[in-house]
């Protein structure tokens, strides 16, 4: 049997390195951070509020990730800096995707509640960054802790207190996107299952999950489509056709909007659910 090796968590700051050696390390290798195809946009970027934003990058589907980097464990300040400069580079560029990224080398668990929560109504990922030596050698690893976008699935059977229901009372929008999406599903396909969830739905198509709907801050919920290699860009086409705003992550194609933008377009979600 191969020997496994043991590595020893070591902090970055107690081997001489600081916070703009962690920015540089994150700039020049985009994809350690394990979230896409990122590039690089700018650094050290002046904000409206007079502070800074460490690092501004893109993402392959020109989603713009504004990312905060802390050493040691993450505190309120470094949560409310993130989340205020990607407002302030929301709000300059409405027509894009933005994604709040916070990276430390600790995430302690009361954080981790606040961020969790947080990330129901912004799009957030939150990342440990730690240095680890074994021997001579030292090495970085990113841990992604959470991420908005990839929700625990909580299944609820449709008698329980988690329906449709239920939905439409404690969150409107999300009850009437389901409601309004439910038939054209029925309509396009025949084998299909809705799971309903303390916020939101999940859609399965044939036995595998294609649809997951969910709860969205500003009156919103997002409607995320998996979606095949060979289908993504017939159907990106179709959304840009219609300028039709959206992101792709981990094979999902995700589309955020409220009961009136679905009914505006409900025929080009019809296409998109042929196509799963």
């Amino acid at each position: 049997m191969q020997e496994i090796q043991t590595l020893n968590l070591i902090s970055i700051r107690d081997q001489g390195l600081d916070e703009y050696w962690l920015q540089d390390y994150i700039c020049n290798n985009p994809s350690c951070l394990g979230i896409g195809d990122l590039e690089l946009v700018s650094k050290e970027k002046k904000q409206s509020s007079g502070g800074r934003l460490d690092i501004l990058m893109k993402g392959s589907d020109d989603e713009l990730y504004e990312i905060e980097v802390m050493l040691g464990e993450t505190d309120e300040t470094h949560i409310i800096r993130t989340i205020e400069y990607w407002d302030i580079e929301k709000k300059k560029r409405p027509k894009r995707q933005h994604t709040a990224v916070l990276i430390a080398e600790k995430i302690n668990s009361r954080f981790y509640n606040v961020v969790n929560l947080l990330s129901h109504s912004v799009p957030l990922i939150g990342i440990q960054a730690n240095l680890y030596r074994h021997g001579d050698s030292v090495s970085m690893v990113f841990t992604k802790i959470i991420d908005s976008f990839e929700e625990p699935e909580i299944e609820e059977e449709n008698g329980s207190t988690h329906g449709i229901e239920y939905l439409k009372k404690k969150y409107p929008e999300t009850g009437q996107v389901i409601e309004l999406l439910a038939p054209v599903v029925l309509e396009c396909c025949s084998d299909n299952r809705i799971n309903y969830r303390k916020n939101g739905a999940t859609v399965f198509i044939g036995g595998t999950k294609r649809i997951v709907i969910n709860r969205r801050g500003n009156k919103q919920a997002s409607i995320s489509y998996r979606v095949s290699d060979e289908d993504r860009t017939n159907i990106e086409e179709l959304l840009d056709n219609q300028s039709i705003s959206y992101d792709y992550k981990n094979n999902y194609i995700r589309i955020w909007l409220n009961p009136a933008a679905l009914k505006k377009h409900i025929d080009t979600h019809k296409e998109i659910i042929k196509r799963l």
